[in-house]
């Protein structure tokens, strides 16, 4: 058996190829190497090569990812130990990424490669995103919700119980307040670039706002039915109520019909389309200026593209679209680095530009609650990409 194992391994790194089964067998293989073999071949493949001072004397993830990540610095000769160097980093850096979102999910803090004194003092002091929003009132009133403390908080409103809570911002109308509110008494909450928040409105529907996004809606909503304007990206879960559908205008582009279900509207403008994702119960999209609507099934996704109406299609990997709201970047076999940065930019608040035309794909998971050095190093170790940070723009280009 451990023969076979080591066969295995070597012709992977001979032919420099990781297939998708290759890297998920190399990383349950190194959690289960109790005696060391697998470092003994890595060491075998890395020393021979020239210049090479990788010594791969610690097995743990965390200080094969740093030591891979010096050791690109060397450039050996040989096409195919430089050829394994880029793949092995891209390996690490899925050992990386799938480690941190199960520690994520475990409450311990990911894993992430260790930086020199210089990289830290250049990239750390940029945080992740926290839950920051500002709710407008009627009259323009601006209300911020950053740090608020538990507990009710004046909108100006009579019949309202409007308080922060540990799952965000919560409306509740007041006993003996109408059931039906005035459809033109309406809030907005906001969230900049670096921020998130959750809402739970008067009839119980739950909504989280990714960052730069927004949501118009009645403080009560009125009889008949339920309207609600968004921008940006959110995800609902909304209250069934057969007497009062729910509409949702989307940025203006879009709009949704549902009566109560599950789903994801990705909305902002820097993005190729306009996508509605459903994860249970049924909803309507069409163009607001069109009358025609389509009807879309849990996993599918209608998207929209310039003046074009929605086009559905099934969605394999739900999750990595609605990773955010629990807290991860999710990309799955593989996105565009366009796409990764993009989302990078509105959760750090920071403004990537590229040095000519760099392309390439990632894939995997990690969790948001990182430091942007920490995502832009994992990203680096793939050879995608080379970052540089002035402040808060990041200079993208080829790795040379």
């Amino acid at each position: 058996m451990r023969e076979e194992q080591e066969k295995r391994l070597r012709r992977i790194l001979e032919a420099g190829d990781w297939t998708k089964e290759d890297l998920a067998w190399f990383m349950d293989a190194w959690e289960r190497d109790e005696v060391g073999w697998m470092k003994g071949v890595l060491r075998e493949a890395f020393d021979g090569s020239p210049g090479s001072d990788l010594s791969l004397e610690a097995t743990d993830a965390e200080a094969l990812l740093d030591r891979i990540n010096r050791h690109m610095d060397v450039r050996p000769t040989r096409k195919v130990r430089a050829r394994f160097v880029r793949m092995a980093a891209a390996a690490s850096l899925v050992i990386g990424l799938f480690g941190g979102a199960y520690l994520w999910l475990s409450g311990e803090k990911p894993i992430v490669p260790t930086m020199s004194s210089g990289q830290q003092a250049e990239t750390a002091d940029i945080g992740p995103g926290t839950d920051r929003a500002i709710l407008v009132l009627p009259g323009g009133r601006r209300l911020g919700l950053d740090g608020r403390s538990e507990g009710p908080i004046d909108v100006g409103g009579d019949g309202m119980d409007v308080r922060i809570q540990d799952d965000g911002i919560r409306y509740t109308a007041d006993l003996g307040t109408p059931v039906y509110g005035d459809a033109s008494v309406s809030h907005t909450l906001l969230t900049p670039r670096g921020g998130q928040y959750r809402l739970t409105l008067s009839d119980g529907t739950r909504v989280w706002l990714n960052s730069s996004s927004s949501i118009r809606f009645p403080a009560v909503f009125p009889g008949g039915e339920r309207r609600v304007a968004i921008t940006g990206e959110a995800y609902l879960e909304v209250a069934h109520d057969e007497a009062r559908p729910f509409w949702v205008d989307v940025d203006g582009r879009g709009l949704v019909r549902v009566l109560g279900t599950r789903f994801n509207m990705n909305a902002y403008r820097d993005e190729p389309s306009l996508d509605i994702t459903l994860l249970a119960g049924a909803v309507d999209v069409g163009r607001v200026s069109d009358a025609d609507m389509v009807r879309i099934k849990p996993g599918q996704q209608a998207r929209m593209i310039g003046s074009t109406g929605p086009v559905v299609s099934v969605i394999d990997d739900m999750q990595r679209l609605v990773a955010w709201k629990d807290g991860k970047f999710q990309f799955g076999e593989g996105i565009e680095l366009s796409a990764v940065l993009r989302q990078l930019e509105r959760w750090y608040d920071v403004e990537f530009r590229f040095d000519g035309e760099v392309r390439g794909r990632v894939g995997g998971s990690i969790s948001r609650d990182v430091n942007l050095s920490q995502v832009l190093d994992l990203i680096g170790l793939t050879g995608v990409a080379r970052f540089s940070r002035e402040g808060r723009v990041v200079r993208v280009s080829n790795p040379g």
